[in-house]
């Protein structure tokens, strides 16, 4: 049992190093546990490993020791209340206590975005696939390329059992269907939260949920998930991507939303852009009405966005998108 800690420990600051670019340049063992010297090329400093599951940075002051430091105290604090991530701590039996609460995470992707669905992603994380998330370098989407993005959840869709992660994109179309009926952008998300959480939960039986917190009076997921007789152990909080299976959520979500804004951009034949202040949105979107008409902005726009009035307000001349 001692072993798989000091391994999981040993392969996050393996990976963490390389994708800082320094070298790894000394490995040995040490009594319970294993040293890794390093280097950023100009400083030195060491980290060891221990058994338990800790580690110790040593080294001159610099400021690679700070960045390591640093990044492990984050890797350390990464929790929310649940202790859904926490070291591991001895029980009054003297027993080593589990360093980790299985749990599902859940986050969105596209909500600000005027072209392109809404996408809702949630995955089942245990103490098994935990560390190994983490040596694929998942952290919150909005800190990667889309590049990076798009590669990362096919890993963890290869790491991940089908049954422990669940997408659900809301196309336009569908979107402005439904945003018509609620009004609340808001009501809407809870309610898809909620739908991805209840799956999940079916699948795995798991009791812990931490949702990346979007309602200011947290209780419009606490109602969806009543509203679906979901009982759960549930925890709202901002930045919940430190959480390593809010971040992996947050990955598939937004690799969702890249393939389906690519899928509508060849439907358009026209480069749709990310977000809602592209200096192109409302020439692209002028372009699309007269070309197809308004119907055609239902079908890949969130049509209840501001920038439909600047795009449905007429002008003597019509601008010509970039392609």
């Amino acid at each position: 049992m001692a072993e798989k800690p000091l391994q999981t420990i040993v392969e996050l600051f393996r990976t963490h190093i390389r994708q800082q670019n320094w070298s790894i340049i000394g490995e040995k063992s040490v009594q319970h546990g294993i040293q890794l010297l390093l280097t950023d090329g100009q400083t030195r400093a060491s980290v060891t490993c221990f058994t338990t599951g800790n580690a110790r940075v040593q080294g001159a002051a610099s400021p690679l020791k700070t960045q390591l430091q640093t990044w492990w105290d984050q890797q350390k604090t990464s929790s929310s209340p649940l202790k859904l991530e926490a070291t591991p701590e001895k029980t009054s039996e003297g027993t080593m206590a589990p360093p980790f609460k299985a749990h599902i995470g859940t986050d969105e992707a596209g909500k600000g975005d005027y072209f392109g669905p809404l996408v809702v992603a949630g995955i089942f994380v245990d103490e098994q696939t935990a560390p190994q998330l983490r040596a694929l370098g998942v952290r919150d989407s909005k800190t990667l390329s889309d590049t990076a993005i798009l590669s990362l959840a096919d890993e963890i869709k290869r790491l991940c059992s089908p049954r422990h992660a669940h997408i659900l994109s809301y196309q336009p179309a569908q979107y402005n269907q439904l945003y018509q009926k609620v009004q609340n952008l808001n009501l809407l998300l809870a309610n898809a939260h909620a739908q991805i959480i209840q799956v999940l939960q079916e699948e795995t039986g798991c009791q812990y949920v931490l949702v990346d917190q979007f309602d200011s009076t947290q209780a419009l997921v606490t109602q969806a998930l009543q509203d679906v007789r979901c009982q759960m152990t549930l925890e709202q909080r901002t930045q919940a991507e430190d959480d390593v299976a809010v971040a992996a959520a947050s990955i598939l979500a937004r690799a969702a939303f890249l393939q389906h804004l690519e899928r509508l951009s060849r439907d358009a034949q026209m480069r749709l852009p990310k977000g809602a202040s592209h200096p192109d949105i409302v020439v692209i979107g002028k372009f699309l009405v007269a070309q197809s008409g308004q119907d055609m902005l239902g079908k890949v726009a969130k049509v209840h966005f501001k920038i439909t009035q600047a795009i449905l307000q007429e002008e003597k001349k019509l601008p010509t998108p970039v392609p």
